[in-house]
């Protein structure tokens, strides 16, 4: 990873975290967005708390990702819990981050000015995504319950034009969702 690209991810993970700590409570929900299909939603909410990040994707799953499952490193603190994993060919990363005092709306408010910001849906949550397809840093941010959102930041540096921090961040997502479901 490029010293420059090193340290942005380093900055947005910081950045996560320190907004996590100036904002609490309870905030409202972004969007009102449901799938028949889905097995969570907002009206049955994920629980993350007691969950620690380097817990809860499986080596499986962080494979799909391209991610060395033994690279795991615990970021967590008092306010949040998080994980970083390296990619198998060292040309990315993943960072995990858990926050069960706050909200999408309040994590997310100060980027609403960024063109490269989009809210969507996934797995019938309400999400954002911060970054352009085309970009080497991708975040999702998904609110899993009221005052509960994890953030997946993908990263690359690879020359390869195929690898998508945007796709890996939304299909490490979809994972996470998955993983909080069987433990709920």
């Amino acid at each position: 990873m490029k010293l420059s690209q090193l340290v942005r991810f380093v900055a947005a993970t910081c950045l996560i975290l320190a907004l996590s700590a100036c904002v609490s409570g309870e905030g409202k929900t972004v969007g009102s967005t449901t799938s028949p299909n889905a097995e969570v939603s907002e009206e049955h909410p994920l629980d993350a708390r007691g969950v620690t990040a380097c817990s809860v994707l499986g080596s499986e799953q962080l494979a799909k990702a391209g991610m060395d499952s033994g690279s795991a490193v615990d970021g967590s603190n008092a306010i949040a819990t998080s994980c970083t994993w390296t990619a198998v060919d060292r040309t990315g990363a993943i960072n995990l981050v858990i926050n069960v005092n706050n909200s999408l709306e309040l994590i997310a408010a100060p980027r609403r000015e960024m063109k490269s910001f989009t809210d969507f849906t996934l797995r019938g949550l309400p999400a954002v995504r911060e970054g352009s397809q085309e970009s080497s840093i991708c975040t999702v941010y998904v609110q899993i319950a009221p005052s509960q959102v994890f953030v997946v930041e993908a990263s690359t540096h690879s020359a390869d034009l195929s690898v998508r921090p945007c796709e890996i961040a939304e299909h490490t997502a979809s994972a996470v969702i998955d993983s909080l479901s069987s433990r709920s």
